[in-house]
């Protein structure tokens, strides 16, 4: 199916009409945002910000602890990187067939035989937006955790309650809220100067780690000894659970693809940033697992670390001082407090053209855009809603708030997979003077993604521990399954409005 395939008879007419109009038989919908609010070089920092991959993989550590220890954390972050650069691929090229704020949503349905277009979006739709409101409220909780670690680390006696973490998620969302609206424009310059400050961060890391730790690491520790206590008799097994810190550090590739309505040029700058940020996520993150491989001396300290946080705990044990620690937290502070005002940039836009196909309660609400600010102000405010929502689960067991990311990567590779499959059936369809075109390495590239993914989507719902008990249990599949049943139940409300999204009307002069 192409664009011109989606006329007036494919879905009902909405509120939306008033701002569509038609040109060579195809309905479009008019810009609605600032389409010069960013540019190339601020968008790859909103798409790094959301990982910040040389810092972010710090986060996943633990996993040197008995589950393969430093060879599958470094063997697995490069299967790791391959599949999820593939995907960027497959990703990229639809975007540059394809621009559309709506990303995947939209990609689904014009991809998609008539008859299921509109269920597949719906369903793609409902995928995308769960996986951006977990994974922003997950960035919520950590920007909460790392200003709590702080007050640890200046205060011997203090000691952080799960309310005190919850408070502080209110007012990392409401920092990111403002920046979302009345601060907009400060939004660019901010995430353009973070990619350099992100990547001279992870830099100054590196190599104070280096310099200081001694002895380091045995190259056969780093590289070939295989440490399993899991309780999983294979070793095969146990690297593909290992291949976590790969899937969540190098992801989000949708970010760019979001931003098409503020960006002059999306069907060449969205696959640009799609495939640098890529690059420069697994590159940048390489620099560290080499580095943490050589320069984590106490793995088992990492079980329980200080202040709660891995990336401390390696640093204190390898120089003893506390303000090189404290300096450090506050670096990752801020790298999750930008990370969580990107995500909510971007799950917003999600949410916003989501609302405006009709797949989300209160449409006209949701779809509003302010003319003030050009920024979809109540969708938002409904993201960090969503998020201060979510974000109660940090009164629960840490194994529940851990699942919630689980289940964002399922939601995510769900969403990823579904016009992947498509565009593997329709490559014939595709603009043929897109920008961005793998040609006849296509089919080859899209299928490996899909493998990919579905082997990603398995193994991120397997407990790491067996016996499984509560404080083992994986709880992403159950998650994930309570998300596909609300998906299922709502779209019997949406099914009879539900509107698959509209090719966007761009100012010929740009």
């Amino acid at each position: 199916m192409t664009a011109a395939m989606l006329d007036e008879k494919a879905r009902p007419h909405s509120a939306l009409d008033t701002v569509e109009t038609r040109r060579e038989g195809q309905i479009y919908e008019a810009m609605q945002l600032d389409e010069n609010r960013f540019n190339l070089w601020s968008t790859i920092g909103i798409q790094f910000s959301v990982t910040a991959a040389p810092l972010g993989i710090v986060g996943y550590t633990t996993l040197i602890t008995g589950v393969g220890g430093s060879p599958f954390y470094f063997w697995g972050f490069l299967v790791a990187i391959v599949g999820q650069i593939l995907i960027a691929v497959s990703l990229a090229e639809l975007s540059s067939a394809y621009p559309h704020s709506s990303g995947q949503i939209y990609w689904t349905a014009i991809l998609s035989p008539h008859r299921y277009a509109r269920f597949l979006s719906y369903l793609n739709g409902a995928m995308t937006t769960f996986g951006w409101v977990f994974a922003s409220s997950g960035t919520a909780v950590f920007a909460a955790d790392f200003f709590a670690a702080f007050g640890q680390l200046v205060s011997d006696t203090y000691e952080p309650t799960s309310w005190q973490i919850f408070l502080l998620v209110i007012a990392a969302l409401t920092v990111a809220f403002i920046l979302n609206t009345l601060l907009i424009k400060a939004v660019p310059n901010l995430t353009s100067f973070m990619v350099v400050f992100l990547n001279i961060a992870a830099l100054f890391i590196c190599i104070t780690l280096l310099a200081v730790v001694h002895p380091k690491a045995s190259p056969k520790t780093a590289f070939i000894d295989v440490v399993n206590t899991t309780g999983w008799s294979s070793d095969g097994l146990v690297f593909f659970l290992g291949l976590l810190p790969g899937m969540m550090t190098v992801c989000l590739f949708d970010t760019a693809a979001h931003m098409a309505d503020e960006l002059p040029h999306p069907e060449r700058e969205v696959p640009i940033v799609m495939l640098a940020n890529a690059v420069l996520s697994s590159t940048g993150g390489l620099v560290m697992v080499l580095c943490l491989i050589f320069c984590t001396t106490h793995p088992e300290r990492l079980v329980q670390p200080l202040a709660g946080m891995p990336i401390l705990q390696i640093c204190w044990d390898a120089w003893s001082s506390k303000g090189f620690v404290i300096v450090v937290c506050l670096i990752y502070w801020a790298m999750t407090l930008n990370g969580l005002i990107s995500i909510i940039t971007g799950c917003s836009r999600v949410i916003w053209s989501f609302a405006q196909a009709g797949g989300l309660p209160f449409k006209d609400l949701l779809s509003e855009v302010n003319g003030r600010f050009q920024t979809p102000l109540n969708a938002v405010l409904a993201s960090c809603m969503a998020c201060a929502i979510f974000s109660l689960l940090c009164f629960a067991p840490l194994t529940v708030l851990n699942g919630l990311f689980g289940a964002s990567v399922v939601c995510f590779t769900t969403s990823y997979t579904i016009p992947t499959c498509l565009v593997l059936a329709n490559r014939r369809n595709l603009p043929s003077n897109r920008y961005f075109n793998i040609g006849a390495a296509g089919p080859v590239v899209n299928f490996v993604a899909i493998c990919w993914m579905a082997i990603s989507a398995l193994f991120v719902c397997f407990p790491q521990h067996m016996p499984v008990t509560l404080d083992t249990m994986n709880w992403a599949p159950v998650i994930f399954f309570l998300v596909l049943f609300i998906s299922l139940a709502n779209w019997f409300r949406v099914k009879a409005t539900y509107c698959c999204p509209r090719g966007l009307l761009r100012d010929p002069s740009n």
